[in-house]
């Protein structure tokens, strides 16, 4: 049970992003996880116009540690990140320790680890290259 965002003509659009899922207003917080921080800033700045408040982060660890101080209704992860760990071992984490969090997987159509979105917080993933439609 998991909804694919793209490939599209271009890539894969943000929009369904306002829809996934259809939190109230109070709950529009959203966790972007990407290190390329050209991309993450782009992807922050489209989730913004889409009406979500979003925090930022560079990596698995910082993430893990923002959803102790806040409830995200949504995590944007992108599957391979610098670092110690990868985003999969993130949606792991988040599955335990915030179960309410539903993620998105932000990857190249090619590097999607088998099974990584059989997990019950992962909503679908996003493919990249983005396009804004």
């Amino acid at each position: 049970m998991y909804t694919r965002y793209g490939p599209f003509a271009y890539g894969s659009t943000l929009q369904s992003m306002n829809t996934v899922p259809a939190p109230t207003s109070a709950q529009r917080l959203a966790l972007l996880v990407e290190d390329d921080e050209v991309i993450r800033d782009c992807v922050a700045a489209w989730l913004e116009d889409l009406g979500w408040t979003v925090t930022a982060m560079g990596t698995a660890e910082e993430a893990l540690a923002a959803v102790c101080v806040s409830a995200y209704a949504i995590a944007v992860i992108d599957v391979k990140l610098q670092g110690a760990y990868d985003g999969v071992w993130l949606a792991g984490q988040l599955q335990v320790q915030a179960p309410q969090v539903s993620v998105v997987f932000a990857t190249g159509i090619d590097d999607l680890p088998g099974g990584a979105t059989l997990r019950a917080n992962v909503r679908g993933y996003l493919v990249k290259p983005y396009t804004r439609r």
